[in-house]
């Protein structure tokens, strides 16, 4: 089931300096009725987050220049309300980068853990009929 009304279509920033991750994580957000903008960095994130208003953020940890931890707290800074969600393949994260982010999934759990991830911190349910193998 999609949204209940078009207006309210959640718009999720994704972040991953890999192209071919974030078109796959972006197209899975699309088809659960999400409108998604896409950076890839966080310089480019930071600046689509000061102009566009965004229900929630999935970024990637490992980054070059700014990494998700830097990413997340400058987000947190800017609107605290925005849930953000780790999406990354490093087991081994810092506790300090746990501490800035709403919930952590490790890519190889799949799309499908993403797409449910996504569902609890919007707190609505998304569009099933289109799912993916996660």
């Amino acid at each position: 089931m999609p949204y209940p009304h078009a207006a309210a279509k959640p718009v999720v920033l994704c972040v991953d300096d890999d192209s071919s991750v974030l078109a796959v994580t972006a197209l899975a957000l699309q088809l659960d009725g999400c409108t998604v903008l896409t950076a890839e960095g966080g310089a480019a994130a930071l600046e689509l987050f000061r102009s566009h208003h965004f229900d929630a953020v999935v970024l990637d940890y490992e980054m070059p220049g700014m990494d998700g931890g830097a990413l997340a707290e400058a987000i947190q800074a800017l609107d605290p309300r925005v849930p953000k969600l780790l999406f990354t393949g490093r087991a081994d994260l810092p506790a300090s980068v746990l501490g800035k982010v709403e919930g952590v999934c490790w890519k190889p759990s799949g799309i499908g853990a993403l797409r449910s991830r996504v569902r609890l911190l919007l707190g609505n349910p998304c569009r099933q009929a289109h799912s993916m193998a996660g």
